[in-house]
């Protein structure tokens, strides 16, 4: 018989979470109520499987995400209009056009 863990539930996946703050992204059960940070307690912000976190250096990056997120973009897939999946952007400037071209997909 197998014995699971509080965090190991069968059919309890966990999930990337972030802490804009700390720039920090660290995964966590999808199931849990508790929604902050590890490290400096602030809150955190649960994102899609498919989320890849930026070097914690790079605050540029971490911004271009924190912006997305503000928008409604959890790095769920998005496809365009012919179904094409869409690639999440890297710069502000790009993430200011597509929150502008694919906002209503958020």
């Amino acid at each position: 018989m197998t014995t699971h863990g509080p965090r190991d539930q069968p059919g309890d996946f966990r999930r990337p979470f972030v802490c804009f703050t700390c720039r920090k992204s660290f995964k966590r059960s999808a199931r849990e109520a508790t929604r902050t940070c590890p490290d400096c307690g602030g809150g955190a912000t649960q994102l899609h499987q498919k989320f890849r976190a930026p070097p914690r250096e790079s605050s540029e990056k971490w911004r271009v995400v924190a912006f997305l997120v503000a928008h409604g973009f959890r790095y769920q897939s998005i496809t365009d209009d012919t179904g094409r999946t869409l690639s999440y952007p890297t710069t502000m400037r790009e993430a200011e056009e597509f929150v502008r071209r694919h906002g209503g997909r958020a």
